[in-house]
């Protein structure tokens, strides 16, 4: 997403009162960039350190990532530059109260728990658990290696 803003007042606009709409975000702070599968490639955009992480092994399958021309880490890294945004959680909040909406992850635990349980290949669950505090110390960890659920409300 290039305009985070414009993308927020388009959804403020198209939302019926009282609506809702969920929306899944990798924030700044995650460590594994999702569509090359190279640690901290958002942050550091660099061909150099994108095909040293490749060599030991930190890469989607070739084929499937990003084709044009030049090796792989420029390819990686204009793509990265060129086509990824990423926030953080303050930065997606006050982005979506400027737009009149009001933000929440009030399902972000959830899906936290929901995620690591098919990691274990256990069975999904429907009704979860709520703990305030655990549902806080898992947001501060878990949001470096999964994306988080922001949910939108006109």
């Amino acid at each position: 997403m290039a305009d985070h803003a414009f993308f927020f007042q388009q959804v403020r606009r198209v939302l019926a009162p009282d609506g809702i709409s969920i929306h899944l975000f990798p924030l700044k702070e995650y460590i594994y960039e999702g569509h090359v599968f190279i640690p901290l490639a958002h942050r550091i955009p660099v061909p150099a350190y994108v095909n040293a992480m490749a060599r030991l092994g930190f890469k989607r399958d070739e084929a499937l990532v990003i084709p044009g021309t030049g090796d792989f880490g420029t390819r990686v890294a204009d793509y990265i530059k060129k086509y990824t945004t990423y926030l953080s959680r303050r930065q997606l909040v006050r982005i979506a109260k400027s737009a009149g909406l009001r933000p929440s992850f009030d399902f972000t635990p959830h899906f936290y728990t929901a995620k690591l349980r098919s990691m274990f290949r256990r069975q999904p669950r429907y009704s979860y658990a709520h703990s305030s505090a655990v549902d806080y110390l898992a947001f501060l960890v878990l949001r470096y290696v999964s994306s988080i659920t922001l949910i939108l409300r006109h």
